[in-house]
């Protein structure tokens, strides 16, 4: 692979992706697929529909992406991710046709293109039953959008994010998001904004598929590792294997998608007996795993991870972290994209606690991590203080968190967040 096969940008549009996927005998058609939009748990709730499915005894392809951890963990069959070298023939293979697309006057393929195509061919040639596809940025232009055998699109909540791209207005933004919804195929979303409800049902309508809200939940329980049990109107007692409260919305989602699914007698769904399917539904809730959403790592001092980037994702941790560790004194470590509204994200999440540490996320989208602090240090309290890399802002918050219980004989929980981009080499500093 080499920088000059790919460009390394966000271009949105179709006409140069449906004829690549053309060029290489249209594989995104030879697997059905449920394509999950939205701008909050889009990840989670693939995670989840992928380990119902798995869990029930089907071949699952799951495209997600940022990769957070390792490189290839955006295309995995059943949890395990595609070889280096398995990625790097097929990559090789897609830019060699993407090649020549310069020859019609078309620009070569994005690098995110060249992943989804790779993504739609490794899937095809493992043979799965199944693929659970996450959308990019948007849905109607985005790359994943080619799917030609979706069984259902998902939406996950709608919020704003990606404006310069999508629209100022979360109308504009769900129109983008309801672009994934196709004739007669049903539509699946978890709770929204009225207008935005409204706009997916039009959508839907429009295009002749069912149209689902998610089940609603009752009985939610925190548990001491920071999960929650949870009721829906069919299944009791779930155990969620992601914490967070806000985690209890995507596998409920979930649930509803895949339990639909098979009552309309779907493919490959609906020769799953009963027992297995119950049993299905509540291992694949209770061992879905995902890197870096309301995770944890360590004790003494405990690293939460979690790649709240926008204010609906930063409501959705102050409130995990309220129920989680009501009490607990904090220290944050946070940085972020500079197109991103980042100050708002910190307003919801940081509290005059212990101190705040900021870092330079990855990529030349990063808030300069003294620019960072500047601006942090007019909304709290905390002392603060710069940090030139991920590492060093690791040791410094283990220094302060031990200082802190030599001090008051408490444990503090470190606070990771602000973009996804830095958390992998947080963890990997742990």
């Amino acid at each position: 692979m080499g920088e000059t096969d790919a460009r390394n940008e966000i271009d949105l549009g179709l006409a140069r992706m449906e004829r690549l996927m053309e060029m290489l005998g249209q594989p995104q058609n030879a697997v059905r697929s449920i394509h999950v939009a939205g701008t909050n748990g889009k990840g989670s709730t693939c995670v989840f529909l992928a380990s119902i499915l798995r869990s029930a005894g089907l071949k699952v392809g799951l495209y997600m992406s940022p990769a957070v951890v390792e490189p290839m963990e955006i295309i995995s069959v059943n949890g395990e991710n595609i070889s280096k070298r398995a990625y790097d023939e097929l990559y090789d293979e897609v830019t060699g046709v993407g090649a020549e697309l310069e020859s019609e006057g078309l620009l070569r393929p994005t690098i995110f293109e060249i992943q989804t195509a790779v993504a739609f061919l490794y899937f095809k040639r493992m043979g799965c039953d199944i693929n659970v596809i996450e959308t990019g940025l948007g849905g109607d232009l985005d790359a994943t959008n080619v799917t030609g055998a979706d069984v259902a699109a998902v939406i996950t909540p709608i919020g704003l994010d990606h404006m310069a791209f999508l629209g100022p207005k979360l109308t504009d933004i769900a129109v983008h998001k309801s672009g994934i919804i196709k004739k007669n195929v049903p539509v699946f979303t978890a709770r929204q904004e009225p207008e935005v409800m409204q706009v997916l049902a039009e959508r839907a309508n429009r295009m002749g598929g069912r149209f689902f809200k998610s089940w609603d939940t009752s009985r939610e329980i925190l548990c001491e590792d920071g999960c929650y049990a949870f009721d829906t109107p069919k299944y009791h007692g779930l155990m969620c294997g992601l914490c967070g409260n806000y985690q209890v919305g995507n596998a409920a989602l979930a649930v509803t998608v895949l339990d639909e699914l098979r009552k309309e007698n779907v493919e490959p769904l609906k020769n799953i007996t009963d027992d297995v399917w119950s049993e299905a539904i509540y291992e694949g809730i209770g061992n879905a795993r995902i890197s870096c959403r309301m995770e944890r790592v360590g004790e003494k001092p405990t690293f939460v991870f979690d790649g709240a980037h926008n204010p609906p994702a930063a409501v959705a941790l102050r409130k995990s972290l309220d129920e989680a560790y009501p009490g607990t004194p904090k220290i944050f470590i946070m940085g972020a994209f500079a197109d991103k509204d980042y100050m708002e994200v910190a307003r919801t999440v940081i509290s005059d606690e212990i101190c705040v540490l900021t870092v330079p996320a990855v990529g030349t989208r990063s808030e300069a991590a003294d620019v960072l602090l500047e601006k942090l240090s007019g909304i709290t309290g905390c002392v603060g203080k710069s940090c030139g890399d991920v590492r060093t802002a690791i040791e410094i918050a283990r220094a302060e968190a031990l200082k802190y219980h030599e001090a008051h004989d408490i444990w503090p929980v470190v606070i990771c967040f602000g973009s996804l981009s830095w958390l992998a080499e947080a963890k990997q500093a742990l």
